[in-house]
């Protein structure tokens, strides 16, 4: 594989995290607004943009730890029932386990287990 291409290869894997964080922040502050409809719309973005990175990635799991995919699930979950308030309380964990998974993360661990750790990093966890 040529330099231009790893190269390449990285433009399009920071490209994509920075969608990601985008996103990420989109949904955070449609989730503190109230707004259903665009957290929905923001959490498909979202989950999409994930799982684009995923295939980048070889197919290996995407967004961290179990807990985190879980815990962006249980929003998921409360968007599509139509309930903003558990929305909300699941975003507020999902950020909190960001927040413990970046204080707890080592050295050694795999771009693609740590994706929504980089993103919540950048990302003002006040919900």
């Amino acid at each position: 594989m040529s330099v231009s291409a790893i190269s390449s290869g990285a433009s399009v894997y920071q490209n994509q995290l920075q969608q990601i964080r985008k996103d990420f922040s989109t949904l955070q502050t449609d989730l503190s607004s109230g707004s259903l409809a665009t957290a929905q719309q923001a959490y498909a973005a979202l989950t999409q943009d994930l799982q684009a990175v995923q295939q980048t990635e070889g197919g290996q799991q995407v967004g961290g730890s179990s807990q985190l995919s879980n815990d962006l699930a249980a929003v998921g979950s409360a968007l599509q029932s139509g309930n903003i308030t558990s929305a909300q309380s699941a975003f507020a964990t999902l950020m909190q386990d960001l927040g413990n998974s970046s204080a707890q993360s080592t050295t050694g661990t795999s771009g693609s287990s740590t994706i929504l750790q980089a993103v919540g990093s950048n990302v003002n966890i006040a919900v």
